[in-house]
């Protein structure tokens, strides 16, 4: 009965994306959290696990929380990478929506620092970019 009252609270805690945005409830499902553990229905690997996922659902960098998040825009271009201060920041791949694909960094949301460029007939720029431009190599 234990061990599936730990799933479930567990199965809550992995696939509700908005108890995030409610800090008392993140409070309350620690509490359960840490007396799931006490009473020895989770181990500690898996109290670990559920509170990391639970307290930082991003990576941590530099004590600054850095979002994997995946963006599909109004006219069909996907971005998956890092998210800071809500625009893409670090590494990421945006497909455009005739086929080009960017693999590498960003800036505020532009291509900026070490990536490669896809281009639909076949091209290949990689190298230096900044502010969407390609620098060279």
């Amino acid at each position: 009965m234990k061990k599936l009252l730990a799933i479930i609270v567990l199965g809550f805690l992995w696939f509700n994306t908005s108890y995030a945005e409610n800090t008392s409830n993140i409070a309350s499902q620690l509490e359960q959290l840490n007396d799931l553990y006490k009473s020895g229905t989770l181990t500690k690997d898996e109290f670990n696990k559920a509170k990391k996922k639970l307290l930082n659902p991003g990576e941590i960098k530099n004590n600054k929380q850095r979002n994997q998040e995946t963006k599909t825009f109004p006219n069909g271009a996907k971005y998956i990478g890092e998210w800071k201060h809500g625009k893409a920041n670090g590494q990421g791949t945006y497909k455009f929506i005739n086929g080009e694909k960017y693999v590498g960094e960003f800036k505020n949301n532009k291509s900026h620092g070490q990536g490669t460029l896809t281009e639909t007939d076949g091209t290949v720029q990689s190298g230096k970019f900044k502010n969407d431009k390609f620098m060279g190599k």
